[in-house]
């Protein structure tokens, strides 16, 4: 395999019609994972306390974010969390509010969400489909990222959590122990114990390239700042004045830039890995 075998689109298929859920993505999955979670691509499954696909970097959270800012979303009655990614990224490109140069990043970033290189099991557990249920009573990581407000499926924002609460050492009281409660689950307690530390996490899961140094300590930025999106509430973005609007569209800017560099990244990283023949994960 080569950079763009993980570089290309992954289809629905008749096991799943989420792209990181298929035959296609287990099997990879128990490859690159076999030593350290399962070699048997049954065992991704999503099966409780087995193993679930996730993508990484979401197309959804931030290109909701850049249409609310745009006139259509006042002008119309869009539901943006009911809409396909298809219909978004369209919405997008047929804007004349949107730049070529945002548009080119948009439609890259589309055909490199749904690709093996933006994909990565996580230990399953039970999924509470209570949406008014605090973050102190999810068990699911998966769920955890794409739900809890703190994250909104920012992956930066969640290793940095998973480091914390997962890996380090440094104390923390009873109060943040509640509040992030999904990293003391028993189920995936014994997940992080698969990796002896925090740095093997990153190497066992090809994360190297969401940090800014082999430290691992800093990721590269893909969240926007808190300054200028408090919520990704849509209908308040939709109210921003006009500056405020043009420094968030700067910020999804950056966002889509960091995504893709990434993702390309990390496929010639599993790439190089592929054409290594003595390649075994240890």
């Amino acid at each position: 395999m080569n950079n763009n075998d993980f570089l290309s689109e992954v289809p629905p298929d008749e096991l799943s019609g989420d792209p990181d859920h298929t035959n296609e993505s287990r099997k990879f999955y128990s490859k690159y994972w076999g030593k350290t979670l399962s070699n048997e691509s049954s065992d991704y499954n999503g099966s409780l306390k087995k193993y679930r696909g996730d993508t990484i970097i979401s197309f959804n959270t931030m290109t909701r974010c850049m249409i609310s800012l745009l006139p259509i979303y006042k002008d119309s009655n869009l539901i943006l969390g009911k809409t396909d990614q298809g219909t978004l990224l369209d919405i997008i490109l047929q804007s004349d509010d949107v730049s070529d140069n945002l548009k080119e990043k948009f439609e890259k970033f589309h055909t490199l969400c749904h690709c093996l290189a933006n994909f990565m099991p996580m230990v399953y557990d039970k999924w509470n489909f209570d949406k008014n249920s605090p973050f102190t009573d999810l068990k699911n990581l998966n769920q955890a990222k794409g739900s809890y407000l703190k994250y909104n499926d920012f992956p930066d924002l969640f290793f940095s959590d998973i480091r914390r609460f997962g890996f380090s050492e440094e104390p923390y009281n009873e109060e943040e122990k509640k509040e992030h409660a999904v990293y003391f689950t028993e189920t995936n307690g014994q997940y992080f114990e698969r990796f002896n530390n925090w740095n093997q996490f990153v190497e066992r899961n090809y994360l190297q390239d969401f940090f800014q140094k082999s430290d691992f300590e800093h990721t590269v930025s893909l969240a926007p700042s808190k300054e200028f999106f408090p919520s990704y509430i849509y209908s308040r973005l939709s109210k921003l004045p006009e500056e405020k609007k043009k420094e968030c569209i700067e910020q999804i800017s950056i966002f889509l830039t960091n995504a893709i560099i990434i993702i390309t990244a990390r496929a010639e990283r599993l790439a190089r890995l592929e054409n290594n023949a003595s390649f075994v994960q240890s």
